[in-house]
């Protein structure tokens, strides 16, 4: 019995000893080991903040890099090519640019590799009635386009149709070239190189023929600005989209137009045209080369010089150039069963008459007052004509 109680007690003993150890282990358990930080974030959060010199290039170029890379494409030295970027109001194919064609050619060849004429489109890229807008602007640096198509901007261009046969050579000799030339650069900030485009024109009938000018009267002939004038008071003058002619010769829209000998080929036209009425009754300078004062001025003297010498030079031989290729036309033309509807030399008399007096003389001072006396005095050098203006035979 004695026995069995000192065991008891031991046991008691030794259970009081060891609970503090017991709860002493719970209450501070072995800590958990922490999650070793994922490789890939140590690494970007030293790269970030311990970031080489190297890393600094890497950031967004600051402003001294914009002078390192002029510095690695200097400026086009003197002896480089000067680019000049060129604007068309009719397409490459067009008869009418072919002494346009030529004066690029020659300036490019005599520039010696200078100057780069850089073709960047016609009315696909500017429509025809903004183009000279955009020369002023800057946008392109030359243009070579019709008279008719910037009538809006520089309606003093549309008296050149009416020069009455003078030749290029006489033109400039009246000084009409310089004369727009300065209205140009005062008014628009642009100059006129050239005209490179001297012809005639006729009246295209569609369907129905005349016998005297007097019948044009009840038809609608489709005109750009430049004719405007002249079959305003013969017929009925109609302007409408130069791509939409053929529609309108096919569906009677418009009874005939006003256009250039021997250019139809280009467009089609000749698909929708029976009649050419002869004589022709224009004679003159349709297009011209132009380009922005501050493009020329930018130039070396000696290719400012250049480009007005070749433009004059292409002026004079432009019937020559042109010539060619629009007796050509007519002779396919003439296969094709387009016929001449020829009216008499007294009612040919007339319609110049009528150019003069009811068209030019009247349009000039609406369209411009300032410049009005000095535009009709120059081209009174050339009216009356002498004779009918020359008709391209069909054989």
């Amino acid at each position: 019995m004695q026995k069995k109680t000192l065991i008891i007690i031991l046991f008691l003993v030794l259970s009081l000893s060891i609970l503090p150890l017991i709860a002493g282990c719970k209450a501070s358990p072995t800590p958990t080991p922490k999650p070793t930080p994922a490789p890939t974030v140590t690494t970007t959060a030293t790269a970030t903040i311990t970031a080489p010199p190297t890393t600094v290039t890497a950031t967004p170029a600051p402003a001294p890099t914009v002078t390192a890379t002029v510095t690695t494409s200097p400026s086009p030295s003197p002896a480089q090519a000067v680019v000049l970027k060129v604007l068309r109001g009719l397409p490459w194919t067009s008869p009418s640019n072919l002494a346009f064609k030529a004066f690029w050619d020659r300036v490019i060849d005599r520039a010696g590799g200078r100057l780069v004429l850089k073709d960047i489109g016609g009315s696909e890229v500017y429509p025809t009635a903004d183009q000279l807008k955009i020369l002023k602007l800057g946008t392109v640096d030359m243009l070579a386009t019709a008279m008719g198509y910037i009538g809006r901007d520089f309606p003093e261009g549309v008296a050149m149709v009416y020069t009455f046969g003078a030749t290029p050579p006489q033109i400039w000799d009246a000084g009409l070239v310089k004369m727009f030339d300065d209205i140009l650069l005062k008014e628009h900030g642009l100059r006129l190189l050239g005209i490179p485009y001297y012809d005639t024109g006729h009246i295209w009938l569609a369907k129905k023929t005349i016998s005297s000018v007097a019948d044009l009267k009840a038809m609608k002939i489709r005109v750009s600005e430049d004719w405007y004038p002249l079959v305003n008071e013969l017929a009925t003058a109609v302007t409408i989209p130069f791509g939409d002619i053929y529609t309108a010769m096919e569906r009677g829209v418009v009874d005939g137009m006003a256009f250039p000998s021997g250019a139809l080929m280009a467009y089609g036209l000749e698909e929708v045209t029976k009649y050419r009425v002869d004589p022709p009754f224009w004679s003159g300078g349709a297009m011209g080369t132009f380009i922005n004062a501050k493009s020329f001025n930018a130039l070396p003297a000696d290719l400012q010089q250049l480009l007005k010498d070749v433009a004059k030079e292409v002026d004079g031989e432009s019937a020559k150039i042109i010539g060619k290729a629009r007796d050509d036309e007519t002779k396919i033309l003439g296969k094709l069963g387009i016929t001449s509807v020829k009216v008499s030399d007294q009612d040919w008399v007339e319609t110049q008459r009528v150019a003069w007096e009811k068209a030019v003389i009247p349009t000039v001072k609406k369209v411009s007052p300032t410049h009005a006396d000095e535009v009709i005095k120059a081209l009174s050098t050339f009216y009356p004509p002498k004779q009918p203006y020359p008709v391209r035979p069909w054989k």
